[in-house]
């Protein structure tokens, strides 16, 4: 019986130091940039600009909030992708930068692949509304007009990409 508990002991006491708890490094140690793929005053910045002065308080360290709008996000997202892994540049994302590889097929980065989610800061709900001429009361009839009389109608959204443009795909 010894012979068989005195490899195993053996073996937990070498491993040990492999599974020993490591010390963990200080974050942040110098500042944190958060990029918003969105233009300056918009509801993603005054959120990102909200979050980071209450995250630099918190962690003692400057959180610089940095727009870079163009191109549904993608202009912003791709700099993340391409900044080190090291949690220091963070992107607020929006449902349209996830979903932009459906409609632009040639991205520069995997949003997939090279962008993981943390948290969800805050959800904004999309509003429709339609000109009081507009014979539709609801979504309902309103995609039945629209069905009914192709091309007649339009949408403004913040661009191709966009959260907005994004939504107005799935109706």
């Amino acid at each position: 019986m010894y012979r068989r508990l005195l490899p195993a002991a053996l073996a937990a006491v070498l491993s040990w130091g492999a599974h020993a708890p490591a010390h963990a490094q200080e974050f942040p140690t110098k500042p944190v940039r958060i990029i918003v793929p969105l233009a300056p005053g918009g509801s993603g910045d005054v959120l990102a600009r909200i979050v980071g002065e209450h995250l630099g308080t918190r962690w003692g360290q400057p959180v610089v909030v940095e727009n870079r709008p163009s191109a549904g996000g993608n202009i912003g997202a791709e700099y993340v992708a391409r900044s080190p892994g090291d949690g220091y540049t963070l992107l607020l994302g929006t449902l349209g930068i996830h979903a932009a590889s459906a409609i632009y097929p040639r991205l520069n980065y995997d949003p997939a692949r090279e962008l993981a989610p943390v948290t969800v800061l805050g959800e904004l709900p999309n509003v429709i509304v339609v000109n009081p001429r507009v014979p539709a009361r609801n979504l309902r009839k309103l995609l039945e007009l629209a069905r009914s009389r192709p091309g007649s109608l339009s949408f403004g959204s913040a661009g191709n990409g966009s959260s907005t443009h994004m939504a107005s795909c799935s109706c």
